[in-house]
């Protein structure tokens, strides 16, 4: 995810996952409350259906070799996804520290959570992009690749330091590389260390997962899948049909867009 990239998605792709989040947030949360969860736990539901996974959307297109104007929607959609999800984490980072919370409170945490993102991305901003390009004409892969995995965990640490998910502070971390304009020679090499993490991510998931609560939940569980296979991709390609976009490409955009990802996880 690169900050340049958020100026070039358009009205379109912007009104789309706006839309897409801000329907699926609500209807998590309704679901949520109707099953008996709290205010805050029924939001937390409402945004594990909200946002999709672009590692997974990006695998796929690679393999499939998809292009043309589908691939555009779709990480049109996927870029701003990804930036409310960093934003959705700040917040439940917040509202993790305590079910209750005044507006005055959650209105300063706000501030702090905006002072917080400003003093990262200007510092990056200046610091980041002539780092990463003077380590990149030195010719070291080895360099770059230690040097922008510093970079993540600088990023990761100062976030957990300020008391938000150390995923947000990656996430930024990972956008201010993309800024220095050597992104493409950064994750090619970065590729095989993201990939092992991945897999250590997903097993560390999958070993937290107690069948017995599946089975608890069943209800719950069934209702989240139908409003992720069915409500979502409705969502999106209403969004799409709505902004001008054709009804086949609307379709294939929601049905492609129907899944959550690591996200979720976290």
């Amino acid at each position: 995810f690169s900050l340049g990239k958020l100026a070039r998605v358009g009205a379109r792709g912007i009104l789309i996952a706006v839309l897409e989040v801000g329907f699926l947030l609500w209807l998590g949360t309704a679901i949520g409350g109707a099953f008996g969860f709290s205010a805050v736990q029924s939001f937390f539901i409402g945004g594990i259906v909200a946002i999709g996974s672009t590692t997974i959307i990006a695998k796929v297109f690679e393999e499939q070799r998809i292009g043309g104007e589908l691939r555009g929607l779709v990480f049109a959609v996927l870029i701003v996804e990804d930036l409310l999800a960093v934003l959705l984490l700040a917040l439940y980072t917040t509202l993790g520290r305590g079910e209750e919370m005044t507006g005055w409170g959650l209105a300063q945490e706000g501030l702090r959570l905006v002072g917080f993102l400003a003093a990262l991305i200007i510092i990056g901003l200046l610091v980041v992009p002539r780092l990463m390009s003077a380590v990149v004409k030195v010719n070291r892969p080895e360099t770059t690749l230690v040097t922008s995995i510093g970079i993540c965990f600088a990023a990761a640490l100062a976030a957990q330091h300020f008391g938000y998910s150390v995923a947000l502070g990656a996430f930024l971390a990972g956008s201010l590389v993309a800024e220095s304009g050597e992104e493409h020679r950064v994750e090619s090499l970065v590729r095989p260390v993201r990939d092992v993490f991945a897999a250590v991510f997903f097993v560390a998931v999958g070993m937290t997962i107690d069948p017995a609560i599946l089975v608890r939940y069943w209800e719950l569980v069934l209702a989240l899948t139908l409003v992720v296979m069915l409500g979502k991709p409705l969502a999106v390609a209403l969004g799409a049909f709505a902004t001008g976009v054709g009804v086949r490409t609307s379709i294939r955009t929601g049905m492609t867009l129907s899944q959550i990802g690591e996200f979720s996880f976290i």
